[in-house]
């Protein structure tokens, strides 16, 4: 009578491929679907610029719309709208200042407007105006 042997179970190939997409380190190029492509480090499977972050929109490989950029290393955020990778509006607070390896020399003072968030909304309306009228 033949024995016979039952092969062994294997992870389904999802996986294995799943886990050879995590992106973690430095990355050549990295291309999206929509042809947009990143040179640069990755962590946790997010962009990661020298120790920086910058979560928000990105269109032909640079910061494009509103986002977010973490600079870990003085330990502030800048929150705005992004053109080409230049931020055109918005507001930086510090943020792990404290423990940030090289914090800037002095503290980002408290604002004294009486209405910043209306003055931050007109600024972007502005902008995105002229940006339209440019199209």
């Amino acid at each position: 009578m033949p024995i016979s042997k039952c092969p062994p179970k294997s992870e389904p190939l999802w996986k294995a491929w799943d886990q050879k997409a995590q992106k973690n380190g430095l990355r050549h190029q990295v291309f999206a679907v929509n042809g947009d492509h990143y040179v640069g480090k990755w962590k946790d499977n997010m962009k990661h610029e020298n120790g920086n972050r910058y979560e928000g929109n990105w269109q032909r490989g640079m910061k494009n719309g509103s986002g977010r950029f973490f600079h870990l290393d003085h330990g502030q955020l800048f929150e705005g709208l992004w053109v080409d990778n230049i931020a055109k509006c918005g507001t930086m607070i510090d943020s792990g200042r404290d423990e940030a390896p090289k914090p800037t020399q002095f503290p980002i003072p408290e604002v004294k407007i009486l209405d910043p968030d209306g003055v931050l909304a007109e600024a972007l309306a502005t902008f995105k105006k002229t940006e339209e009228e440019g199209d």
